[in-house]
């Protein structure tokens, strides 16, 4: 008896640190906005990546003020970065592979369960992995006989239609608010990271097709993509939209912000 009250002794002082210590402060709410960090980063940068005086920057402006009203808990916080993790692997990189001509890709990915948790983030792991590699593969062979130069034109434009598609904002949001997303580990950091190559890829290879034997090279870049992009912008704004409501009003649209619901 005396030498378990001797550990509990010495193990009480240890406890009732742990118990008393502070808990680290985690800031989910822009202190000059009042908008919850999902919602104003993925606005901030999905405004960054269209033009000015296009329909896209003119509804995320008449957003704003939904915005500010968004401040949240860390559960909401949350939430929202399932949603938009959501978007970006069953909306966003499908419209891409599609456009590369890669529909079993993308079937996988659009046929998954809505992600709102742990449990079916993990689950469309193999799926993603899926449409990467299919991805990597596509632009592999579009890129055999290419010249180095349009190679890189590719790349870059692809960078500024994913930028400008709200891929950049769906990544920053979902996955730089707090570190790494969903789960605070690498695995989730990881996740993001293949999915957004598969979309790079797949961007890429149509721009890659589209260059290869032309000479106005520009021109034919931006009508390869023109298309996707303006779906995806539209897809994004009704994600935002999703994203400024109150938790407690958050309605079941899954099908209208993936498929161009109302």
């Amino acid at each position: 008896m005396s030498t378990d009250l001797s550990c509990r002794a010495q193990r009480s002082p240890t406890r009732w640190a742990r118990l008393l210590a502070p808990k680290p402060f985690v800031a989910t709410t822009d202190p000059l906005t009042g908008a919850d960090l999902v919602v104003q980063t993925f606005c901030d940068s999905f405004e960054r990546g269209v033009a000015p005086t296009s329909q896209a920057a003119r509804e995320i402006t008449a957003l704003r003020p939904r915005a500010r009203k968004s401040g949240s808990d860390l559960d909401t916080l949350r939430r929202r970065e399932h949603l938009v993790l959501d978007w970006f692997i069953r909306t966003y990189v499908p419209e891409w592979l599609q456009a590369a001509g890669l529909q079993e890709a993308a079937h996988r990915l659009t046929a998954l369960n809505e992600i709102t948790d742990l449990e079916t983030a993990t689950a469309a792991t193999e799926a993603v992995e899926n449409a990467e590699t299919t991805a990597r593969a596509a632009l592999l062979k579009a890129s055999a006989d290419v010249p180095v130069g349009r190679l890189t034109f590719a790349r870059d434009k692809a960078r500024a239609s994913h930028y400008a598609s709200a891929g950049i904002a769906a990544t920053v949001a979902g996955g730089g608010v707090l570190g790494w997303p969903l789960t605070g580990d690498a695995a989730s950091g990881a996740r993001w990271a293949v999915a957004e190559r598969a979309a790079l890829n797949a961007c890429t290879t149509v721009i890659v097709r589209a260059v290869a034997s032309t000479a106005n090279v520009s021109e034919t870049a931006q009508a390869a993509v023109h298309d996707t992009t303006a779906v995806l912008q539209r897809s994004a704004w009704r994600l935002l939209d999703r994203l400024c409501a109150p938790p407690d009003e958050h309605p079941d649209t899954t099908s209208q912000v993936h498929r161009g619901g109302a």
